[in-house]
């Protein structure tokens, strides 16, 4: 869903940049404006180097803030489930109280939501409103760079807290724009952090730290590159005291991350080797690796699931057991991004992306029994949350497996036909179908040699898989 604006534009300080920029937001796919006391409230705060006063929302502001929390939120992060420390999303409230350009941001997603899901036709119609519209991602956009740029310059005692805040704002801004620029400056920021924060800083720290590796690590799929923060990420997930769990943040299991993390870093030795920079020690190293993370994978994927799809089946009416209902899918997912783990595993060892490979064969089996198992009224915001190993295994498919993860994309999007909008959903299967097509045409030639990052190659675009 959040693509819907991260696909837009790749907004840039420079204004004639920016302008091209807002045009082609406007041109694809542009935002609906919000009512008119939300933007007054955005425009009168849209001045260069925020205060670090705290905000005070207006009755409407704060509507649509319930709005962000109540329906997009759990879109964004579908397996969240708050602790008593954290009171639901109060942590993230008093955050965005605090740092202005995070409710920009969650304003604009919110109504990016409201109008993906209105049926008004009108809503897009109109110079006035596309010129809100705009006004409204730019604000949104440049205050969070302004604010990550603005704490860059703080002194180290300063930005303690801030460090937190960028961690956010980087987060939001990927979000936003898909925007891979500000990572590094965020790790330096936020690099330290000390016990005498609050409980909210924690809280943030712990939240947006994960979500943050999470997505340094499921991007080498889609960027070809290694993750930048490896050795963060094994320390952050991997530790036995480890404090942050991904279970109850993005619904697996943290040595699943850890792995698909050590694939990563494996990837980027075969193409060391495949780009001509041979080690005389490297090949005996990665078959050594090969072996430890496919034992690592077969020992995660003999745990049982399928008693959890029967409690997961069973639903509730309690809409305070229905939120914390998704915590007994964690095994499932844990299982999916397993096999899809596996399939990119055998890809990057044996350099043949071959659906026929009897371990991607079986992963992609049993991904598909297991996407098919999922109750109806959870199916389209588990699979949501689980776009990276539906698309990952989904390339991979047979022939005849190729219908089943089409019905299982239409099923999500509920129609017949997936729309062509910017849709994060709509470009996996994308990629998927470009997989297809290319493999149909590479049947008579003899092994196949595409998988989803030859795939989006052929697109033109990346799509970061969350």
């Amino acid at each position: 869903m959040v693509a819907e604006i991260r696909s837009g534009v790749k907004s840039t300080t420079d204004g004639l940049r920016r302008a091209r920029a807002l045009n082609a937001l406007r041109q694809r796919h542009p935002l609906t404006a919000t009512d008119n006391g939300s933007l007054s409230l955005l425009a009168r705060n849209a001045r260069e180097g925020a205060k670090n006063s705290t905000w005070s929302p207006t009755d409407s502001d704060e509507r649509l803030l319930n709005e962000y929390f109540d329906r997009v939120f759990p879109l964004q992060f579908p397996f969240y489930v708050a602790s008593v420390p954290e009171r639901g999303h109060g942590w993230l409230r008093s955050l965005m109280r605090r740092c202005e350009p995070l409710c920009y941001a969650a304003l604009a997603l919110a109504i990016v939501y409201r109008n993906s899901s209105s049926d008004r036709v009108d809503v897009l119609h109109g110079p006035s409103r596309e010129h809100e519209q705009q006004q409204l991602y730019a604000l949104a956009v440049t205050g969070l760079r302004q604010h990550i740029d603005r704490l860059s310059k703080k002194s180290l005692q300063e930005g303690l807290r801030g460090g937190i805040e960028v961690f956010a704002c980087v987060t939001y801004l990927i979000m936003l724009e898909d925007d891979d620029e500000q990572v590094e400056a965020a790790a330096k920021e936020a690099s330290s952090i000390d016990s005498s924060l609050s409980l909210v800083d924690h809280v943030a720290m712990e939240f947006f730290s994960a979500v943050f590796l999470w997505l340094d690590t499921l991007a080498t799929v889609s960027t070809g590159r290694r993750p930048r923060f490896a050795d963060v990420c094994a320390a952050a997930f991997g530790a036995p005291d480890c404090k942050v769990r991904l279970r109850s943040i993005m619904g697996c299991e943290n040595w699943v991350m850890i792995v698909i993390r050590d694939i990563a870093v494996l990837d980027g030795l075969v193409r060391d080797e495949q780009g001509g920079h041979p080690h005389p020690r490297r090949g005996e190293g990665v078959r050594r690796k090969y072996i430890e993370l496919k034992d690592r994978l077969q020992l995660g994927l003999a745990e049982p699931w399928e008693s959890y799809l029967s409690l997961l089946a069973r639903g509730t009416k309690d809409s305070a057991a229905a939120e914390h209902r998704l915590i007994q899918a964690t095994p499932i997912v844990t299982h999916i991004f397993a096999c899809a783990a596996m399939v990119y595993l055998t890809v990057v060892v044996s350099g043949r992306p071959d659906p026929h490979n009897p371990e991607i064969r079986d992963a992609v089996s049993r991904s598909i029994r297991i996407f098919r198992a999922l109750p109806d009224d959870i199916h389209v915001q588990m699979l949501h949350g689980m776009l990276w190993p539906f698309c990952i295994t989904g390339c991979m498919a047979l022939k005849d497996q190729e219908s089943s993860f089409e019905y299982l994309a239409l099923k999500a999007a509920g129609t017949t036909v997936v729309h062509q909008g910017p849709d994060t959903l709509w470009r996996a299967l994308q990629v998927m179908r470009t997989c297809w097509r290319i493999r149909s045409g590479q049947s008579l030639e003899g092994v196949p040699s595409v998988d989803w990052f030859s795939a989006m190659s052929t697109l033109g675009y990346q799509v970061l898989l969350v």
